[in-house]
């Protein structure tokens, strides 16, 4: 662990993971997951997630993208950071240095984004039953979607996989982060 001031840090060693979303039909009524695991994201871009793991505000966890492979597989790392959020539960300035990125690009003017999860690991990564939210002025936007993932340290056991599975018709190769930004982009367009 790193301290600077007020914020510390935790590293862990950067992994691949190759993962596609799968739009669900979301019916009328009540939203689904309710009381499964629910992150809240602050949209940064397709290469950065900020999150706040089970909505816990003590560490923002940060997922960066370092490299992105020809076959849609990504290298990320990620990190914990304490300190990061004011008293109102928003990013803080003082911790952009920290995480490595500009001041200016934690307020990005999007609104937070919940992701609610289910998660079942398997031997090669997770599947994940996942609604993303979004707070606009029309009212929540939420989307719900099945997550696929293969994941290892080496690329090339993610590749051995990966070649010999077919993606659906409608699937979305991304992360959560590009994902989570697209929906606050629609949200913030519909205010």
């Amino acid at each position: 662990m790193r301290t600077m001031g007020s914020v510390a840090s935790v590293s862990s060693d950067a992994g691949w993971e190759w993962r596609f979303f799968v739009p669900v039909p979301l019916d009328e009524g009540e939203l689904p997951l309710a009381g499964q695991r629910e992150d809240i994201y602050f949209p940064a871009g397709d290469g950065l997630g900020l999150k706040l793991r089970n909505g816990r505000a003590q560490f923002l966890e940060v997922k960066k993208r370092l490299k992105q492979s020809p076959s849609g597989a990504e290298q990320w790392s990620k990190s914990l950071h304490g300190g990061c959020l004011n008293a109102d539960g928003v990013l803080d300035a003082t911790c952009a240095e920290q995480i490595g990125i500009a001041p200016e690009d934690l307020a990005s003017g999007l609104p937070v984004v919940r992701v609610r999860k289910q998660r079942r690991w398997t031997e090669l990564g997770e599947e994940v039953d996942c609604l993303f939210m979004a707070e606009s002025d029309q009212g929540m936007i939420a989307e719900r979607y099945t997550s696929v993932s293969v994941e290892a340290t080496d690329l090339q056991d993610v590749l051995r996989v990966t070649r010999q599975l077919r993606l659906p018709e409608n699937a979305i190769m991304a992360g959560y982060p590009q994902i989570v930004q697209r929906l606050a982009e629609r949200a913030r367009s519909a205010r």
